[in-house]
This record gives C-alpha cells, structure tokens and sequence, in this order.
C-alpha cells in the first residue's frame, strides 16, 4: 500500500477493459482514484464495482471506485490516464479539454497519426504518450483480460525526458504492479509497433488464426517479414 507522501490523486477517462483493470489496480495500491464511465457501464460498476477476471488463472478480484458519468471540469488531479480507442479520440479531447486543472495526460491511444489533435486541444505541455500491456473483453459487469507476462507498459514525453512528472506517474503504476519501460521517443515506438504488429495479426489471420506451425511456413513468413520491411520504411516518413 502506497504512503500517504506518495500517494497521487488520479482520474482515469474510460471504463473498457484497459481502464478498469488500471483503475481498479491504482485503487488497491491505494491511490485516490476516479473513474469516468459512460451509459451502462457508469451503473454496472455503481452497482458491483469493478470486477476483473482473469483468463490464465479465472480469478475474480472486486474493487469499489468513485465512478462518475462526466468529465469533472473543476476538480484538480496529478494525472489523468487516457486508455481509449482511436475512433473514441475525437469525443474523448472535447472532453478532457473542460479541465484546465490537470498538468498531465497520459494517453494509451494505439495509432501512427502522432500527437498533434492531443496537441492542439490540450496544450504540448500536458501530454504524454503510452502503450498498454493488456487485452480483454467484457462480459455484462466482468472484464476478462489477458495481462503479457514480463511486458510492462510503455510511456515517455513528447520531447523524451526523463521528468520528475514521468517518474511519479511510473511509481504510481508500480506501486500497483504495473511494470513501466520508458520510451525515449513514444511516437516512433507506436509508429513502428504498428509495423511489426499489422503484418503478424494479418499472417494469423491468414492461417485461420492457427498459431502453430503452419504446413508450408516459408512463403507466409516471407509475406509477413516483406510487408513489415515495407511499413517500417513508410514509417519513417510518416
């Protein structure tokens, strides 16, 4: 349990899988946390609180938050975690904006199209990126996820310091068990994750999500090294 000198106060904005397991964890460190969720998933969790599955082991832990249904614009925070969708970007900004009182948000947006839109509504200044190290699915009120054994999260600075806010933030994940990797240039980590990852998921789905050896390997491996060897190159321009 974190000591009252170190203990943080945090917002975490969406409640999908990424943001309830680092909510209900950052809760159980004893951090002062706050959950924004929306629509049915805001009563879910009034209701039974946050319950998280495990798919290797099928535990249930429980952890009760403050849990409100809209961006606190007059509240004062250490950071805000940002774990959303690409496609929930857009709304997410025009919301986060409203709070002039947060120095710090820690966005966990998987996309190559850079910082720039968090940018410009939120000031270079209170930016950061990361990268989770998780994945799952909800199921009614339970979130089952998959944690990746030995891979911690991924965070840095726009401009790829080492700041005293980005130490804090990296503790205060510690703290509740959350290793972090910190990333001299988070941009270009997100950038060339997609161009590794893209040409895998697309050979998986190419064998019928088979992960075993396949029959003939050689020219599907190819495929897969040729089209990351591509997106890397476009990358760089990007």
């Amino acid at each position: 349990m974190v000591n009252e000198q170190d203990r943080m106060r945090i917002l975490v904005f969406g409640a999908g899988v990424l943001g309830s397991v680092y909510a209900a964890r950052l809760q159980d460190a004893g951090h002062e946390l706050t959950l924004v969720a929306r629509g049915q998933r805001y009563h879910d969790i009034r209701e039974h609180g946050i319950v998280v599955e495990y798919f290797d082991t099928r535990e249930q832990t429980t952890t009760k938050v403050d849990v409100v249904d809209r961006m606190p614009v007059d509240e004062h925070y250490d950071f805000c975690l940002v774990p959303v969708q690409k496609t929930q970007l857009d709304g997410a900004l025009a919301a986060l904006s409203g709070n002039p009182h947060i120095p710090a948000f820690l966005f966990m947006v998987n996309t190559t199209e850079g910082p720039q839109a968090m940018i410009d509504a939120l000031g270079r200044d209170r930016v950061l990126l990361g990268f989770a190290n998780l994945g799952g699915e909800r199921d009614g009120h339970v979130v089952r996820v998959m944690i990746a054994k030995g891979k911690p999260i991924t965070i840095g600075e726009l401009d790829g310091s080492r700041s005293k806010r980005l130490h804090r933030i990296a503790s205060a994940l510690g703290d509740a068990g959350i290793g972090v990797d910190v990333s001299p240039n988070m941009d270009a980590w997100l950038k060339y994750h997609v161009a590794l990852v893209g040409p895998l998921a697309n050979a998986l789905y190419m064998a019928a999500l088979d992960h075993k050896p396949h029959r003939d390997p050689v020219p599907q491996r190819g495929r897969t090294v040729d089209a990351a060897d591509d997106v890397v190159a476009v990358s760089k321009y990007v």
